[in-house]
C-alpha cells in the first residue's frame, strides 16, 4: 500500500475555528475596554463631586471667619453658642446640591492637655446623595482672632 503525501497548497481563507477564536478576543478586549471605561468615569464623577463639596465647605468657612473678624468677641461667642451646635445648610450654586452639617465643639485641649482659649473645633460633613461614597467629612479650627 502506498500512501500519497497530498499537499494543500491551494489553501485559501481562515477556518471556522480560527475565525471563532479571534472574535473571541475581539470581544474580551472590547468589554474590558468598556469595563474600564465605566469605572474611570465613575470614579471620575464622585472625585469631581468630593472636590465640589469641599470647595463647598471651604467657602463656608471662609464666610464664617469673614463675620467673626468684624467683630471678635461678639460674633465668635455668637458662633460658638448657634442654636442647638448643629445647623445644615444647602448650597445649591453647584450642579448637584450639597448639604453641609456643621456640629460645633466648644472645648479644644492643647498638647499639655490645658484648654485653648477662644478656640472652637468644628466637625463638617457635606454630603450630595445618599450612597456611602457621596458625602466628606473635615475637621476645621475656628479662633476669634487670627
Amino acid at each position: 500500500m502506498n500512501l500519497r503525501k497530498t499537499s494543500l497548497t491551494n489553501e485559501y481563507g481562515f477556518t471556522m475555528a480560527e475565525v471563532l477564536i479571534s472574535a473571541l478576543i475581539v470581544v474580551f478586549v472590547a468589554i474590558s475596554f468598556l469595563m474600564w471605561q465605566k469605572t474611570t468615569w465613575t470614579q471620575t464623577r464622585l472625585t469631581n463631586r468630593q472636590m465640589l463639596a469641599s470647595q463647598v465647605i471651604e467657602k463656608q468657612i471662609e464666610a464664617r471667619r469673614t463675620v467673626i473678624s468684624l467683630n471678635p468677641v461678639t460674633n465668635f461667642n455668637a458662633f460658638k453658642t448657634m442654636p442647638g451646635k448643629d445647623t445644615i445648610i444647602t448650597d445649591s450654586s453647584t450642579t448637584i446640591p450639597i448639604k453641609v452639617e456643621w456640629k460645633i465643639y466648644d472645648t479644644i485641649k492643647a498638647p499639655n492637655g490645658d484648654n485653648v482659649n477662644n478656640v472652637v473645633s468644628v466637625k463638617l460633613i457635606a454630603s450630595w446623595g445618599s450612597g456611602k461614597v457621596d458625602s466628606l467629612k473635615m475637621w476645621a479650627n475656628i479662633s476669634q482672632n487670627f
